[in-house]
């Protein structure tokens, strides 16, 4: 690769002039659109969105049901995002806010299904926050929170009641359980496997029951999850005066064990149809404890106080305008990042400038999540995507005298090989 790109400069240089202007052309395109909504699916509005917000609301006229529920769901957004960012422990430092305070911080409401009738309305909202206008909210309250998402995960439960069995078995009190627990708006993105023959041969409720974690590992990898979390649980309804719910579960990045016993505090969450089932109530609050203990575990190592930070200037390996201008795609959906400047747009290197917020280990940690690689290189900092693979050639003489040598700046020869995705 190395050998094909001095050729290209040397041979090519008009068209590299070219590609030069507009891979700047882009490259400042994309800087320009970096505060804007952008890409949907980008991980950074998944973060400061939340989904699946339910109203149900009476009035004297559909409008007004319509107004009272949009208000309801807008204040739901705020605390699950309060919830959904910080850690317990800070959110006392937040003082109540009127709703109009709320709604500035909001860029959108999406409806994804209502119904009306003249005096009720019916319906299920989508509603993001502005990321920046959310980082200076907390920034002014010194509350530190995450501003990256976590790793996705592949979840296996195995499940047992008397001598039934259940992992790719139906069951109603499972579904209505995990039917009634926020799977969505989490830091880290919870998959359910299909339960497809291939999936039923590949794991038992042995395997979940005795953290096979090789084999789990194998299923996540075949749904492009590189973790798993396995949960095995049994109900014990002792006589159904005094259920519990045993449980443990295991969680591969983290090579995190844990066991737990639930019990029936005959106080359930809501008053709904699953308070006349224990046995659902104690699946709920496993389910609960277990999230909101992998995503405090999350929030401790993504946590970023708006008010430190600092500056980076990076070498991007740069050898076509795809390339360069997927690393400014990547870093514009990070909101840790605060500015970005580019300084030149090079073959086969460029310079960036970008300011961050939070720790460096943060940032580096930030930044794997978006396949970004910031590593030190000579007495500078290099940014390269994960696919683009760099073999150092560090005190190789054998290019001493040759043209095709591409120095660094600590004297050390590089090559690079991009490998698209």
């Amino acid at each position: 690769m190395k050998d094909f790109m001095l050729a290209y400069l040397k041979q090519t240089s008009f068209f590299i002039l070219t590609a030069l202007f507009f891979l700047n052309s882009a490259a400042t395109d994309t800087l320009a659109q970096a505060n804007t909504a952008g890409n949907d699916d980008s991980l950074l509005d998944l973060l400061f969105t939340i989904k699946g917000i339910k109203v149900d609301e009476t009035a004297r006229t559909a409008s007004l049901a319509r107004s009272a529920a949009i208000k309801k769901a807008e204040d739901e957004a705020f605390e699950t995002l309060l919830v959904k960012l910080t850690q317990p422990s800070d959110r006392d430092k937040i003082p109540e806010l009127p709703h109009s305070e709320k709604q500035a911080l909001m860029r959108g409401i999406e409806i994804v299904s209502e119904q009306s009738s003249p005096r009720r309305y019916i319906a299920t909202y989508n509603i993001a926050f502005e990321a920046s206008y959310v980082s200076d909210f907390f920034a002014q309250y010194e509350v530190p929170h995450v501003l990256s998402p976590g790793k996705g995960l592949l979840v296996l439960h195995g499940h047992e009641r008397g001598l039934a069995s259940y992992l790719w078995e139906y069951d109603e009190k499972i579904e209505n359980a995990q039917k009634s627990v926020d799977w969505i708006n989490r830091i880290r993105s919870y998959q359910f496997p299909f339960g497809s023959v291939s999936d039923r041969l590949d794991v038992t409720i042995d395997t979940v029951r005795e953290f096979d974690i090789e084999r789990g590992l194998m299923l996540a990898k075949k749904y492009d999850q590189a973790s798993v979390l396995m949960i095995y649980s049994r109900f014990e309804p002792l006589g159904n005066k005094h259920p519990e719910l045993v449980y443990k579960y295991y969680l591969t990045d983290g090579a995190q064990e844990v066991q737990g016993i639930i019990f029936n505090d005959n106080h359930p969450e809501k008053p709904n149809n699953q308070a006349d089932d224990p046995e659902v109530s104690l699946l709920a609050r496993m389910y609960k404890e277990i999230l909101e203990t992998i995503d405090s575990g999350w929030r401790e190592q993504l946590l970023v106080d708006t008010s430190t930070g600092g500056t980076i200037k990076a070498l991007v390996p740069t050898l076509g305008i795809e390339q360069f201008s997927d690393v400014e795609k990547r870093l514009s959906e990070l909101s840790i990042i605060k500015n970005r400047f580019i300084r030149s747009v090079e073959l086969p290197l460029s310079k960036i400038e970008f300011e961050y917020a939070g720790r460096e280990e943060q940032l580096v940690l930030a930044l794997s999540y978006q396949g970004l690689i910031l590593e030190t290189y000579g007495d500078t900092w290099l940014l390269r995507r994960t696919e683009d693979q760099l073999e150092y050639e560090v005190n190789d003489t054998s290019h001493e005298n040759s043209d095709d040598t591409v120095s660094n700046p600590d004297n050390s020869d590089f090559i690079i090989n991009e490998n698209d995705p």
